[in-house]
């Protein structure tokens, strides 16, 4: 009975763990979106925001943009604003000069740099 109840106790406490993270990432996923629907060009140009779980246990965004055929690994939501800008820049310079659909995938998740894959 003693066993049982150790046991009990123990999933109680790893629900706990999980809904508090699970509540955490819902609080950055919805500061994501209050930061994508405050600007006009994202708010209009990201159609589909895609949220996993990465092997690490945190939480990673993939986006679907209106434009292109190619999917945004954006990563972590965190210093969104930063890939954002970076994205920008890309949307502007790179993909404007080899055309919209020439890549599967964009990716933001690294430090000043944006890769591409075709």
């Amino acid at each position: 009975m003693e066993r049982i109840a150790r046991q009990q106790e123990k999933e109680r406490e790893t629900a706990k763990k999980n809904w508090k993270k699970d509540y955490e990432d819902f609080m950055k996923l919805l500061t994501f979106v209050q930061l994508v629907e405050e600007d006009d060009f994202w708010r209009s140009e990201v159609v589909q925001i895609t949220a996993r779980t990465a092997s690490s246990g945190a939480l990673e965004l993939e986006l679907t943009p209106r434009s292109g055929r190619f999917a945004i690994l954006f990563g972590r939501p965190e210093d969104a604003e930063r890939k954002f800008d970076k994205l920008l820049r890309f949307y502007r310079s790179g993909l404007s000069s080899v055309g919209w659909d020439a890549y599967r995938t964009v990716d933001v998740r690294y430090r000043n740099q944006v890769v591409c894959k075709k």
